[in-house]
């Protein structure tokens, strides 16, 4: 299921490689929130999306910035684009991705754990979730080693494990400099799916003919 559950998403990623897709940011909010100005039809269904083509995201990179209301150019993909003070690209970890994943299908209990932790004063908010993402991605942000143990022992499930792989970066920039990396969860329609398998399946059906 995972291997299936990957290749879906790689699928995904290509599709929406060469998506003409603008984002405007809200730093106001907490968590910070997206909305797709241009090119929603082209990258998919984003989970967490409301009427007004806004959803919840956290920045990945601590060292960079964007400033709200901007309008950004924008590209899907499965690696972290360095901003306008860093180069080069850089893994988008896995504790990360599955945080995400808990934000917006697990909320309650998320949140729950963060309020439980006796670190720090951000408590169960938003702001704690951002903290520990970028201590995750490399930015010491004075998160214990006991608390994340906790952390990642309510994320080792099947469920995070698989949905994480849906989990990319959104990396933003006006005229190909780079600003900032944002989180972004595409799912795939049914349709996807269906295709997918199809797929899968005659690629399994040619391989056994040919033997």
């Amino acid at each position: 299921m995972k291997k299936f559950i990957s290749f879906v998403a790689a699928m995904l990623v290509a599709a929406v490689a060469n998506a003409s897709l603008t984002i405007s940011m809200d730093s106001s909010s907490n968590p910070y929130r997206a909305t797709v100005v241009t090119g929603l039809s082209e990258i998919g269904n984003v989970k967490g999306i409301d009427a007004y083509n806004t959803f919840d995201t956290f920045c990945v990179e601590a060292g960079e910035g964007f400033v709200s209301g901007a309008t950004y150019d924008a590209t899907v993909d499965n690696v972290i684009i360095a901003g306008n003070t860093t180069t080069g690209q850089y893994v988008l970890e896995e504790r990360t991705k599955r945080i995400y994943v808990a934000w917006l299908y697990d909320n309650a209990n998320l949140t729950t754990l963060f309020d439980s932790a006796s670190w720090g004063y951000y408590h169960g908010s938003a702001e704690a979730i951002q903290r520990t993402i970028w201590q995750t991605q490399g930015y010491p942000k004075g998160i214990n080693d006991s608390f994340l143990a906790s952390l990642d022992s309510y994320l080792d499930t099947t469920f995070f494990a698989d949905y994480a792989n849906y989990v990319k970066v959104l990396n933003l920039s006006i005229d190909n400099d780079n600003y900032q990396s944002q989180l972004v969860m595409i799912v795939p329609s049914p349709a996807a799916i269906l295709l997918a398998g199809m797929g899968t399946s005659l690629v399994g059906f040619i391989r056994r003919r040919s033997l």
